[in-house]
Order: C-alpha cells, then structure tokens, then sequence
C-alpha cells in the first residue's frame, strides 16, 4: 500500500539505511545478511 502511494519509497530507504549504517562502522557482512533476512522474512509473510 505505502509503495503504491510513494513509488520507490521502500527501496530509497532501505538504501539510505544502508548507507546510514556504513557510515556508523557496521560490517558489510550484517548488511548483507540482513537484507537478504528481511527479504525472506517479508516474503515469507507476503508483504511483497
């Protein structure tokens, strides 16, 4: 629904949180897991 109104709002800022948690020294590895998690997880429960 939220994407329908605000097209390419998810995707922005899921990368702006990416981006956010670089900056802030995260590992690149927890990035990488964690958006694949999330991406099984919303999945999982069919939001996308």
């Amino acid at each position: 629904m939220l994407d329908q109104i605000f097209i390419g709002l998810i995707p922005l800022s899921l990368t702006l949180l990416c981006y956010y948690l670089l900056s802030r020294k995260v590992s690149i590895n927890y990035l990488i897991f964690g958006v694949i998690g999330l991406g099984i997880l919303i999945s999982l429960l069919g939001i996308a």
